[in-house]
């Protein structure tokens, strides 16, 4: 999905922009450059925030894909199988009950 992209694009960069000026020092002092530098400062910095946008990005397509399952443009209406139109037949099934129980 094109619209997750994003969630690692914007976490990458808030890494790239949080990572400590003392380490920028210390790999200068050193004379670590080029690849060497990226491979073993700059890449391990941001690795977290890699993750972080990595697992936020899932979350994201997970809830566009459950959302794209039901399309309506005008009187159109387009139905996919799948979690999205189970979903909301669960719960008023499990509501409609009077059960105590409610998944969300």
């Amino acid at each position: 999905m094109l619209g997750t992209q994003w969630y690692i694009l914007f976490n990458v960069i808030a890494g790239a922009s949080a990572f400590p000026n003392d380490f920028r020092e210390a790999a200068a002092n050193f004379r670590i450059r080029g690849w060497l530098w990226w491979r073993k400062i700059m890449l391990p910095g941001i690795f977290p925030y890699y993750v972080t946008g990595a697992i936020t990005a899932s979350g994201g397509a997970w809830n566009a894909s459950i959302v794209s399952e039901f399309v309506s443009w005008g009187q159109d209406k387009v139905v996919a199988h799948g979690l999205g139109p189970i979903s909301p037949r669960t719960r008023r099934r499990v509501t409609s009950r009077k059960s105590r129980w409610v998944w969300w």
